[in-house]
């Protein structure tokens, strides 16, 4: 099977940017509704906090309806604009989706059929929908939880500082370990999700080479090898893909594991002061609320690096086809008039990508 050579080069993801200039509007109306949302996140645990001390200063139970109405208006109207946020954000993902697909037509109708010769079709429609779908899914959700991920830290933490800023310390300093530890598994991880892509192309293709020659497979009874063929590419597939999901899950549970150990920290510590009296009741329990908030972030981060890393593969994919020059360039000039006289062919040589001839002499 042909494969197709030259999907590596100097490809970079930040020439997405180009494609979300004409959607700044939405991704600026996106992120301030996002920053809306996690304000009235961070207000809940801090109205809880005023709740639980007033209480212990002798406030009447009477006095909690106020702070739970607040609570739970807060939560309603987070929900609402959180929705509204992540439906910009999506739109944008989908309007570039629509322009790089439009693109990728349009380019494909200017390239020479040299180009059609060294690659086969399988691998240009794998390109054109699981690629850029998975480029999508970075612009998308990987964007959004990304920049709800950043978000969230600095709101968070900023208000757990406020409130002890010795229990934020031992919350976090975990974090920059973490960080340092994965720098070795995003180039594994980037790599992976390059080869099991290629390897999706190489199915497509192979399908797609039998369905279009499935009178020549009869014809020759080679029913049999090519089966043998697709389920040797299954299994190719299959591999990579596991140890894809592999380092995922590991960076997942790491992450898991880092909340989890991180939240035991502060309950040793925290129970502590609490008993001695450095930080009140409803402090330590408003610290606990903001640091739940931060374990779906800092597990959605082990998700969002497998996104990156899958679509920075996948881009590299596509802008292999993006940057292909057609090998006779048209200028669009017409001629000031018109041209007479006739056309005369002498020895004319021809061949194929520096093969060998297969015009040689030829004479008209």
């Amino acid at each position: 099977m042909a494969k197709t050579e030259g999907n590596k080069g100097p490809y970079s993801m930040w020439e997405i940017a180009g494609y979300l200039k004409n959607f700044r509007g939405r991704l600026a109306g996106g992120f301030i509704l996002m920053m809306a949302a996690n304000t009235l996140g961070i207000s809940i645990p801090w109205i809880l906090k005023g709740a639980i001390e007033g209480l212990r200063n002798g406030s009447p139970p009477d006095l909690l309806l106020r702070p739970a109405l607040a609570i739970a208006a807060a939560a309603v109207f987070q929900a609402v604009v959180r929705i509204s946020s992540r439906h910009m954000f999506l739109g944008v993902s989908r309007g570039v989706e629509h322009d790089i697909r439009t693109e990728l037509f349009r380019r494909l109708q200017s390239l020479s059929p040299s180009f059609f010769q060294k690659t086969t079709t399988g691998d240009i429609m794998s390109r054109a929908t699981n690629d850029l779908n998975a480029v999508r899914m970075v612009l998308g959700p990987g964007v959004s939880h990304g920049l709800n991920s950043i978000v969230v830290y600095l709101f968070v933490v900023s208000a757990m500082s406020a409130i002890s800023l010795r229990l934020t310390f031992f919350a976090v300093i975990l974090f920059p370990l973490w960080v340092l530890g994965m720098r070795r598994f995003f180039h594994s991880l980037n790599e992976v999700s390059r080869q099991s892509q290629e390897a999706l192309a190489d199915i497509s293709t192979h399908i797609h080479e039998n369905l279009s020659g499935m009178m020549v497979v009869k014809l020759f009874v080679q029913e049999d090898h090519e089966r043998r063929a697709f389920g040797r590419l299954n299994d190719a597939y299959l591999e990579l893909t596991a140890r894809h999901t592999r380092l995922r899950a590991f960076i997942f549970s790491l992450m898991t594991a880092l909340g989890g150990v991180g939240a035991m920290i502060i309950l040793y510590l925290g129970g502590r002061w609490v008993i001695a009296g450095d930080i009140t009741l409803g402090a330590f329990v408003a610290f606990n609320a903001y640091l739940a908030m931060l374990l779906w972030p800092t597990i959605a981060l082990g998700w969002i690096i497998g996104l990156f890393q899958q679509g920075k593969a996948s881009w590299e994919r596509l802008s292999w086809i993006l940057k292909q020059k057609p090998d006779v360039r048209t200028t669009g000039v017409e001629p000031s008039r018109p041209v007479r006289g006739e056309i005369e062919v002498r020895g004319l040589r021809f061949a194929y990508d520096g093969g060998p001839d297969v015009l040689k002499d030829l004479s008209l």
